[in-house]
């Protein structure tokens, strides 16, 4: 976990972030669409940034990295990154 000018960076549950990714890059879609194949794989990582509120942590940036195949072999690809509009 890394904090720097009040915010926190850790991995994060997929849970966590889904709100974030969801508001940003779904554009009022149906919430599915924010769901990812791989999300629950135990090789994917999440990650957040967090800001400090009144009542815990807000989720303000997200990103996920998940194994896929590129040209057959395995590969790390980055998905559903997402900044909260405000703060980009």
């Amino acid at each position: 976990m890394r904090q720097s000018t009040g915010l926190t960076f850790r991995e994060a549950d997929r849970d966590e972030i889904l709100p974030l990714r969801y508001a940003v890059l779904c554009g009022g879609r149906p919430w599915a669409e924010a769901l990812f194949a791989g999300d629950d794989d135990p090789q994917t990582h999440h990650f957040g940034a967090f800001t400090p509120t009144q009542r815990g942590w807000a989720n303000v940036g997200c990103v996920s990295y998940m194994i896929t195949e590129h040209q057959g072999q395995p590969a790390w690809q980055l998905r559903g990154m997402a900044t909260r509009p405000d703060l980009a």
